[in-house]
């Protein structure tokens, strides 16, 4: 069930955040709201969440205030969208998926999510075999990430004055994923608790450096179609959620030892964030691939958008 929430929470936050914002506003908004999400993950971690009956007074104002946005917009709005004016061109999945720079914010979602999923995987060995009743250590990853998710916005706009969008997308998400293979290859089981939460905090902290490029990218390649370029890049984390943890588990099943398996388990998550990385660096763009006509575009490696 939370799954299915998320599947329909996500996509529209960024339907309205596209409509709603100016595009030099996007990158820190979006980066802002997604924040959240390790936020709560963090007060999960630590036990430090609200009590079952407020968290339900939360989630009610929550409703209330969608239902109040929706009502003020008032009827003029709505039949402003039904207009046919006002529609727009659905492009169809295979759609999306034929466009190479679309591809590659997939690619990055899935690198990233790998090593996020596959690092999450450990927590729980973790915390188990070092005894780990810390609800500071407990909480230190998803307060890093967090952290850098919150300013991995403003990061990305000031690099994109300095250098153009383009290589702004390019730089965080190819550096954060690329920094996120060092620390892991330090990581091993026995190291003690506070050095491997240390580790991790690190790994995850450098990897999620990421979302300040791929992580709003979409935003740059449809949008008018934000959210559901989103739910396909939230789709592809998924999977890599699915594929690394079960590869994971295959390689350290029947192990009494684990620690060359360990080893191999980072290499491999290294491996498939660099891969992520030099796709991205590659075919990615920061034009709108589906208001225009092909004439009109720009070439994917266009660094013309400031």
């Amino acid at each position: 069930s939370v799954g299915l929430l998320q599947g329909l929470a996500f996509p529209a936050i960024h339907s309205v955040l596209a409509d709603s914002l100016a595009a030099e506003d996007r990158p820190r908004v979006v980066a802002l709201v997604t924040s959240g999400m390790y936020f709560g993950t963090a007060l999960a971690q630590g036990h430090w969440g609200l009590a079952r009956t407020e968290m339900g007074w939360v989630g009610a104002a929550a409703v209330a205030w969608a239902l109040h946005h929706h009502v003020l917009r008032g009827p003029a709005a709505a039949a402003a969208e039904r207009s046919p004016g006002a529609r727009r061109e659905q492009p169809t999945i295979c759609g999306f998926l034929r466009s190479p720079a679309v591809l590659v914010v997939l690619s990055s979602s899935f690198a990233f999510h790998w090593t996020f999923y596959t690092l999450l995987s450990w927590l729980p060995f973790l915390f188990h075999e070092q005894e780990v009743d810390s609800t500071v250590l407990r909480a230190t990853p998803f307060i890093a990430m967090w952290a850098v998710t919150a300013s991995s916005g403003a990061a990305a706009d000031a690099l994109a004055k300095r250098l153009g969008t383009l290589s702004s997308r390019k730089l965080m998400t190819c550096g954060g994923l690329c920094l996120s293979t060092v620390p892991c290859h330090f990581l091993r089981p026995g190291m003690g608790a506070q050095m491997s939460v240390l580790l991790i905090a690190l790994c995850l902290g450098c990897a999620t450096i990421s979302r300040g490029g791929f992580g709003i990218n979409h935003l740059d390649l449809a949008p008018a179609h934000a959210g559901l370029v989103l739910a396909l890049v939230n789709s592809a984390g998924t999977v890599a959620g699915v594929v690394g943890v079960a590869v994971a588990g295959a390689l350290l099943d029947g192990n009494d030892d684990g620690q060359s398996e360990w080893g191999l388990v980072f290499a491999l998550s290294g491996c498939v964030a660099i891969a992520g990385s030099l796709l991205f660096a590659i075919f990615a763009s920061v034009e709108d691939q589906f208001s225009k006509p092909k004439s009109e575009r720009l070439p994917l490696h266009s660094d013309g958008a400031k």
